[in-house]
Formats: structure tokens, sequence, C-alpha cells
């Protein structure tokens, strides 16, 4: 408890109005900190008891800061100096709520997935966009009866950059951005897709198996155009774009922390939507895991987040281009601007506590910290 209390003195937080777990074991956890004084945990060797729900809910309640992205970057250059990709995955939940007016009749266009907003239509869609990317080979294009009901595949050979050659990436590597879209109903889906394969949880990865083939193939296993044999489930990088299923600042039972672990490599996640800052990212930044790009809707509530195709166009050529923190977000900001016509503005974080930072909105959620 001495050290739990002295997290609580030294941190100023803000926790959510359930219990804390006064049984906590401090043990598995190690102590350190940056030079400018934002805390980092580093754990110990995965231990049984980070699976029991009740611990890993009050390890993320204590709402720490997300760690510095470079040890990120530092995974990928290891990756690619033993012949591996940079994979990119993202799940893209259709949208509900937006259509065409045809003929004197408005048409909502949730599905097919080729007319939705968010996906093939109105030339915004993540698929519509990409497929005009330059220097982007489309190599794998596949749909399914159950969610994910279509996932593509974008192929890179990338030129590292003078920061890339810096840390000893000298020759060209292959990038892999991979956009597969749920129904709107699957949308809880694609949030524990990533959760899952985010986290490495080794008991939701051994039971997601009901949408194997019949030769027992997971849908993210694909076998591409250009004859690579690619999982996704090995991705580094994982993105959400989609509407909020938390919004109201309600949680569903079926995301609760019920899917828990520690990955073994550092790896990077990106949740576009709305207000997604404040109610989804203490779900996604862990342990060994970085926020990218989480969002926050304006001051005045007027607007959210519109989850389109030039928001990972955004994400992805940052990466590539090795981003601290500060340019994602700026680049991410600049991006959503023009297409908005919202010069000036700023949508996005990367330094996402987890839970909101205006208090003085949400005060009714939550309760001051105690030391007792």
């Amino acid at each position: 408890m001495k050290i739990l209390s002295l997290i609580l003195s030294l941190i100023p937080i803000i926790l959510p109005s359930c219990d804390v777990n006064k049984n906590i074991n401090t043990e598995f956890f190690n102590q350190s900190f940056y030079s400018e004084g934002v805390r980092e945990y580093v754990t110990t060797p995965l231990e049984d008891s980070l699976r029991v729900p009740e611990l890993y809910d009050t390890l993320n309640s204590i709402n720490l800061q997300p760690k510095l992205i470079e040890p990120l970057y530092d995974e990928i250059v290891n990756d690619f100096k033993e012949g591996k990709p940079l994979v990119i995955a993202t799940a893209v939940a259709l949208d509900s709520t937006h259509g065409r007016w045809i003929n004197g009749e408005y048409v909502a266009y949730a599905n097919p997935p080729e007319k939705n907003l968010y996906w093939g239509g109105f030339s915004f869609g993540h698929k519509e966009m990409w497929n005009k990317r330059q220097n982007w080979e489309k190599v794998f294009e596949q749909k399914y009866e159950k969610s994910p009901v279509e996932i593509l595949v974008y192929h890179k050979r990338f030129l590292p950059n003078e920061r890339w050659r810096n840390k000893g990436v000298e020759d060209s590597v292959d990038v892999y951005f991979v956009p597969m879209t749920y129904r709107w109903s699957g949308m809880n889906t694609a949030v524990t897709d990533i959760l899952a394969y985010l986290k490495e949880d080794p008991f939701a990865m051994a039971n997601d198996t009901s949408r194997n083939d019949s030769n027992g193939r997971h849908p993210f296993q694909l076998s591409l155009d250009n004859g690579v044999e690619l999982d996704l489930r090995e991705a580094l990088i994982w993105a959400y774009c989609g509407h909020n299923p938390a919004m109201g600042f309600v949680i569903p039972d079926s995301l609760k922390s019920k899917i828990v672990g520690i990955p073994e490599k550092n790896k990077g996640v990106a949740i576009i939507g709305c207000e997604t800052e404040n109610t989804l990212s203490n779900l996604f930044v862990s342990y060994n895991i970085y926020g990218l790009a989480f969002t926050y809707n304006r001051k005045d509530g007027l607007e959210g987040v519109a989850p389109e195709g030039y928001t990972t166009i955004a994400l992805v050529d940052g990466i590539l281009n090795m981003d601290n923190g500060l340019e994602l977000k700026q680049r991410m900001d600049r991006t959503y601007a023009k297409w908005q016509n919202r010069i000036g503005e700023q949508f996005f974080s990367n330094s996402a506590t987890g839970f909101p930072k205006n208090i003085d909105l949400y005060e009714f959620l939550y309760i001051e910290p105690s030391t007792n």
C-alpha cells in the first residue's frame, strides 16, 4: 500500500467512481521515470495474477500517462533489420446514418460497404481513397460473410528517409496497410479484435475460431497476390475508425477489461472517432502499447470527428516519416482540418490519459482519489 499511496500522491489523477482494489499486488511492477518527469511502468515477466480482471481494472484506473512513441519505432527498426515488414491493420466500422437523396427519397448507406461513407462511398471512404494512392499496390481483396466483411491489403516498397537511416535501416523495406470493414452491428467485434491481438491475450486468441474456414484458417491469415503469407494477428500497429461504442461514457460490458495481456513487442494504437481520448484510450494504451492518435471533441461540443479515409492516410504517412508525438498530432490535425475545411482547429492527441481532463464538464462521473 505504500507504493500505491506514493503513486497517488505524486501523480495528479482522477479515478473513476469504482472502488480501488486495496489488495493490489505491487510486487509485479517496477517504477522508472523519464527525465521530463513522465512516469512509466515496466512489468516483470507476465504473471497469472495479471489475468485477474480486478487487478487489471485497478492498474488501468491509475490513469498513467502513455509512454513516448520512440520505443515503438525502435521495435519497427528491429523488425526491418530482420527482414520483416511493417503491418498497419485498421478496423473500419461502417457508418449507419449517412446517405444520399435519390429521386426525393433519402437512402441510408449502412450497407453495402461500397456505398458506405466510411468505406467506398462519397470519395472519402478508406477503400475509395486508398485505391487512388500513388506508389501503393493493392495486393489483396476479399469479402466475407461475417465481420470483417471485407479485407484489403495495400503494399509499398518504402525507401527509408534520414530518420530511419540514422537508426540503421539503409535498404528499402516492405510496408502493408490493411483496412478491413465491419458492419455497424459488428462494431464491438472490431474493437475486441483489436484489443485481443494488440494485447496478445492468450485466452481471447485461442478462442477466436468462430470465423475460421473449413480448413481451420482464420480470416486474418492472408495469401497475398505477391506471394506473401501475411498474418494480421502479428501486426505492430492497430487502428480503429468508426463510431465510438463508448459514447456517453458508457462502455459496453463486452469491452470492460475482459481482454487483458501484455504484448511481447512494443505496439502502437490509434482510435479515430468521437471523443476517443476521454472514453476508450484507457482500454487500449497499456503496458508496451503506445497511443498514436486519439480524438477529442470541440470545446463547444457541437461536432465530433469523422473517421474517414484521409485520417489513416495521415496516420500511415506520419509513421513512415517517423514523426514524433507532436509531429504526428499536428499532421493529423492539418489533414483533418483541410478535408473538413476547419483550418486551425485541433482534434487529435497522442497523449491520451483515459479519463477527461475537463473535470468541470464531467465531474459528476468522478471522485477525488483517496490514499486511505
